[in-house]
């Protein structure tokens, strides 16, 4: 499975199960050259590499939201990625780097379930 038909079975999977949920996938898998007008046009509106691939908006009884940057099992994250998810777990949301479908849903069921 690619990276992208995980994050798409991932945000299915919230819109079935929590239709209530404040949810956002970014520009994740997009590479960030230079060399097609669209990048261009993205990287001038200063798209940061490196972003979480889906920003959750819940805030639960610990955090202010959750953001996952979303690999598959043989995924590996960037620095750019690890740099994200440290910085965003300093300004207190919790960032996590999730591997497969099982895992990445076992982290939001976990982390919507202590919703204040």
């Amino acid at each position: 499975m690619k990276e992208y038909q995980l994050q798409n079975s991932i945000v299915k999977y919230i819109d079935l199960k929590y239709k209530d949920v404040l949810y956002t996938c970014t520009m994740g898998g997009v590479y960030l050259g230079k060399s097609s007008y669209g990048q261009k046009r993205l990287l001038k509106t200063n798209y940061k590499k490196g972003v979480p691939d889906l920003l959750i908006f819940e805030p639960n009884k610990d955090y202010k939201g959750l953001m996952i940057e979303i690999k598959t099992l043989k995924g590996r994250a960037t620095k750019y990625q690890k740099e994200w998810i440290s910085s965003l777990k300093e300004r207190g949301y919790y960032s996590i780097i999730g591997y497969g479908f099982d895992e990445i849903k076992n982290i939001i069921d976990e982390y919507l379930r202590r919703r204040k």
